[in-house]
């Protein structure tokens, strides 16, 4: 089909018909008849078509071991090859290229028992404001019931989720591609190493997921630096603050600016390698929080 859409296109054709011929012998045929609109065109470069066709004929496998072979070398490339060409499902064949599911080996292969979880964000082409693609590369199914708590902790609301299962030499990895709607002002190149670090942080249990997580997308702070807020949040808790938990969170996102000053504002009292004037870098923050503070429509 591909061929014949080749055809129409570089003929200017008005349809094609197309009739294989398959046989015992390892060689197949098929036979094209175009018919031109008018006449049959002149001055085509068959050559340049035949290119073109040959190309199309090509497996995705092929395709996939050229990748690995152009990025590893010949000697790690084929060994890769012989490993990840041809454990892809169609499924998976038919959304990717052989280029992408040569990217997809090299996370599958830093997969391990005591490192078992990768993750990529990523903007898949013609893609709108706001629209992104998360993979979660895993040695066993991830349930979506699992990752869609932790995704829309951080503000990313999830669209859908494509599964794809990588045969591994009799054991199965696990590629989960789901769709994320974040906001539209969201920059991928800012987000995108503080965003799948949080969500490993998070998927770990090394810290919580809760809404405080939200700020990951509209601030410059890391997983450790929210981390500093939520502990400050917790000792509110304790001294019986009459504020609760999930409003103090709410507060803080919907002031996200202020929130990162106040983040700052701690970086620059307990940093012990910050250079310059302590007290000064301190004064001016809470100046800055002050005067952020006096525009907050409901103290």
């Amino acid at each position: 089909v591909k061929i014949g859409n080749e055809l129409m296109a570089a003929l200017d054709c008005q349809s094609v018909e197309f009739t294989p011929m398959l046989t015992d012998s390892p060689q197949a045929r098929i036979h094209y008849l175009v018919r031109a609109k008018d006449n049959a065109p002149h001055n085509v470069n068959f050559q340049a078509l035949e290119a073109r066709i040959a190309r199309l004929t090509q497996r995705w496998e092929d395709d996939c071991t050229t990748e690995l072979l152009r990025a590893h070398g010949e000697g790690p490339g084929l060994a890769l090859a012989h490993r990840f060409a041809d454990a892809f499902p169609t499924a998976y064949r038919e959304d990717f290229s052989a280029q992408v599911a040569a990217e997809d080996a090299d996370m599958l292969l830093a997969l391990s028992p005591t490192s078992p979880l990768a993750v990529k964000l990523y903007r898949p082409l013609n893609a709108g404001p706001g629209m992104l693609r998360f993979k979660i590369y895993n040695t066993a199914k991830v349930a979506l019931s699992d990752s869609l708590p932790v995704l829309e902790r951080m503000g990313a609301r999830v669209l859908d989720e494509h599964p794809y299962s990588i045969d591994n030499n009799g054991d199965t990895l696990w590629i989960h591609d789901l769709g994320l709607q974040l906001p539209t002002s969201t920059d991928l190149a800012t987000v995108k190493a503080r965003f799948e670090a949080l969500f490993a942080k998070a998927w770990r249990g090394e810290v919580e997921s809760d809404d405080l997580n939200r700020l990951v997308l509209v601030t410059t702070l890391d997983a450790r630096a929210i981390a500093v807020l939520r502990a400050y949040t917790r000792y509110f808790k304790q001294l019986g603050f009459a504020f609760s938990q999930s409003y103090i969170e709410a507060t803080l996102n919907k002031n996200a600016d202020i929130a990162q000053d106040i983040a700052e504002l701690f970086m620059v009292r307990f940093d012990p390698d910050l250079t310059g004037d302590r007290t000064d870098a301190q004064q001016r923050l809470k100046q800055h929080i002050d005067t952020a503070l006096g525009q907050v429509a409901s103290l």
